[in-house]
């Protein structure tokens, strides 16, 4: 959507489409079916800070929704949101959100003193406030524990993955790789220069009209640690994590469960061990061409008793953080 127009409704709410300031003009969206309410950059993705969706609460039965309130259609007192961040390491942080990112620059001044500011143009801006409980909702959505402090910053591209992979070819740390949310997108998170904590989100497209999409391996990211194993997701939407999972000859994994996911294991090479029960007296063995299955939140640990590496690939069915590490077995 550009950034003049009619506003659009949501959730019985009437958003009004925020002017923004004098800068290059950008081509129109991709797509005029885009969901994008950003113009195209420079790196070739619709980004904008509206990364949580109004409909929020309703998708999560964990916070219900409230009566919804029509805001009255007033002349809106501010033109511009902008987020005034302050950069020890300047040039690293213009290159990764100017050059890398793909952000606009739209304005730059020096100082008497010689010091420096650049303004980028992120597209359509708006002003996020949740509370605590939510705001930890998100870090437990997004990440699986409490990261994030009172503010970060989030990002909507095109391609979560394609551009989560970009970002960190360029020095960013991923926190969370891309993740499915209850919001019908698909979020990453990363800590990126100036001390910024970033989602990187995409739009899900409606139930029918999504894309076939292959993953090859070079996509493949590492997730979900456990000591003692290598995970790799090359899945992660709403009710579905799929990847693979590789244990060296002779090692032994973490005590771990997986929530509230139905968890499935097909062996492709190597050998699998499984520990699990009271105390991790019950042993299953598995070899390639078997399945495994692994019930919700049952406590076990993987092993590899041979002489060579063990890869199987991961399915999970269910909801929240795919994987919790514990201390030991079952009681």
């Amino acid at each position: 959507m550009p950034c003049t127009g009619t506003p659009r409704r949501d959730s019985g709410r009437a958003i009004r489409p925020v002017p923004m300031p004098n800068s290059r003009a950008r081509p129109p969206p991709a797509s005029s079916a885009s969901r994008s309410t950003a113009g195209s950059t420079a790196a070739g993705s619709n980004i904008s800070a509206d990364v949580w969706s109004y409909r929020a609460a309703t998708l999560s039965p964990k916070y219900p929704s409230s009566t919804a309130v029509t805001v009255p259609q007033t002349d809106p007192m501010t033109r511009q949101l902008r987020l005034c961040v302050t950069a020890p390491d300047y040039d690293t942080a213009l290159r990764f959100y100017r050059d890398v990112l793909g952000l606009t620059e739209s304005g730059s001044y020096t100082s008497p003193a010689g010091d420096r500011v650049t303004i980028l143009d992120a597209g359509t801006a708006t002003l996020e406030l949740a509370e605590p409980g939510y705001a930890a909702y998100i870090d437990e959505v997004e990440v699986g524990r409490r990261v994030a402090g009172p503010v970060r910053v989030a990002f909507e591209v095109d391609d979560c993955r394609a551009v989560t992979d970009r970002l960190a070819a360029a020095g960013a740390e991923i926190i969370a790789p891309p993740t499915g949310t209850p919001w019908e997108s698909l979020n990453s998170r990363l800590s990126g220069p100036a001390g910024l904590q970033l989602t990187v989100f995409a739009e899900l497209a409606p139930r029918g009209g999504a894309p076939v999409e292959v993953i090859g391996p070079d996509r493949l990211t590492d997730a979900d640690p456990t000591p003692g194993m290598h995970r790799q997701q090359a899945i992660g939407v709403p009710g579905l994590w799929a990847g693979l999972v590789h244990t060296e000859p002779g090692a032994t994994s973490g005590w771990h469960h997986h929530g509230d996911h139905e968890t499935s294991l097909y062996v492709v090479s190597g050998a699998m061990r499984l520990e699990f029960g009271p105390g991790g007296g019950s042993v299953v063995d598995a070899g390639p061409g078997d399945f495994i299955h692994v019930p919700a939140h049952t406590v076990h640990r993987e092993s590899n008793p041979t002489g060579q590496r063990a890869t199987a690939v991961i399915a999970r069915a269910g909801a929240g953080v795919p994987t919790v590490n514990v201390d030991g077995p079952a009681g």
